[in-house]
């Protein structure tokens, strides 16, 4: 009754203070399951970060004088989120009516600004 039998196995838990145990069976993942790319040869999968990927690999790149190395030959990667930050504080520096309230004595009161950025991001990335 207690000799171990392979692939199964107890896991002891107490409530209470009152140790009982619960049987449980473990299986191999690997014996289940095959892999659906086995030789690493097939396009990467649609994700939400390779959509990210794609919607900003327009980020403005350095000038074609700049010196390059090797290294800089191949593809940096983007960031995304700075892009966004910066495309959002370009949208936000040209909009005259939203830099007269800021520059103003009385300012830009802070939920106005969220709501500036909130129509800005839909507009530009929800649509």
């Amino acid at each position: 009754m207690n000799e171990p039998i392979p692939g199964q196995g107890v896991f002891w838990s107490s409530v209470g203070g009152k140790p009982y145990p619960v049987s449980l069976r473990a299986q191999s993942f690997e014996h289940l399951f095959t892999l659906r790319d086995a030789r690493y040869n097939r396009g990467a999968g649609t994700t939400y970060a390779g959509t990210l990927r794609n919607t900003f690999t327009d980020a403005p790149t350095p000038p074609a004088s700049a010196p390059s190395s090797a290294s800089d030959e191949a593809e940096a990667p983007v960031d995304v989120m700075a892009t966004i930050e910066d495309r959002a504080i370009d949208a936000l520096r040209n909009d005259s009516v939203q830099m007269t309230k800021i520059a103003s004595a009385e300012g830009l009161a802070w939920g106005a600004l969220k709501a500036f950025l909130l129509v800005w991001r839909h507009v530009n990335y929800e649509t």
